[in-house]
């Protein structure tokens, strides 16, 4: 049994996940809000364990793909444990999985209060390649990073704002009065929702994108996006999270038809 700060987790975890295992560990836990045992919160410092699920087709040999599932507990409720689980019919994703959300912040300045939108967009299939010789990278990150996004050291959004600087315009926004905002990478949606357009906190968000012309744009890998909260904490500690500013294409229901 190892230790990667808290974390107490398998030696067989290693065979799977090797020089990433801690990396993994860490992300795993991050994302944890409650115990996957007897569903208590999860206090920061505690003493947790992980147990990870490695699950394989039965064609292993030929696809080689696998998919890992972790449980966080605390420490009094499991042992850290890797169990291998063939799922019939398991096979390599043909779409990521991805999470996003909008923010609206504001500043109380000399001549009023200044609003910033914010956009967030993650992928929660959280994919990473490693090239020859190179440590194991996030492939989000990696891919915003060559559209001219800037790596964000801290998590602090004051210091984001200030420093967010526009990509390489081949990332936008894409909004309009019903409440539709979507997140698009070389004109491809990445990740959109409809927000109820007449939701106060939605409404000043979609009046200021418009007015502006342009928004933050705060994203990455390890992102934990919920309904109620953002967190880029972790991302920012293990260097996965970006930002930059980014134009919004307003446009009405019909014209995306």
């Amino acid at each position: 049994m190892r230790i990667t700060n808290n974390i107490h987790w398998d030696d067989k975890l290693e065979r799977f996940k090797g020089a990433d295992t801690a990396a993994y560990v860490q992300q795993s836990a991050s994302r944890a809000t409650k115990c996957a045992s007897c569903e208590n919160p999860l206090v920061k410092g505690a003493a947790l364990s992980i147990i990870v699920d490695v699950l394989q087709g039965p064609n292993f040999s030929e696809d080689l793909y696998r998919k890992y599932e972790s449980f966080i507990c605390h420490r009094a409720c499991a042992e850290p444990e890797v169990r291998l689980v063939e799922v019939e019919g398991l096979e390599m994703p043909e779409e990521i999985t991805t999470a996003g959300s909008r923010q609206l912040l504001a500043e109380q300045t000399a001549f009023g209060t200044k609003y910033y939108p914010v956009l967030n967009a993650t992928s929660t299939t959280n994919l990473t390649f490693r090239e020859l010789g190179k440590e194991r990278v996030a492939a989000l990150t990696h891919l915003l990073l060559q559209k001219g996004c800037q790596l964000a050291l801290s998590p602090d959004y004051d210091v984001i704002l200030a420093e967010a600087k526009p990509a390489d315009g081949t990332l936008q926004c894409v909004a309009g009065p019903d409440g539709y905002i979507s997140f698009d990478i070389d004109g491809q949606s990445f990740w959109n929702m409809t927000f109820d357009p007449h939701e106060d906190g939605t409404a000043i968000w979609l009046q200021t994108v418009q007015q502006q012309g342009e928004l933050v744009f705060v994203g990455g890998d390890h992102l934990r996006i919920t309904e109620n909260e953002v967190d880029i904490d972790y991302a920012a500690e293990s260097g996965s999270l970006v930002h930059a500013r980014i134009p919004v294409s307003w446009t009405t229901p019909e014209k995306r038809q």
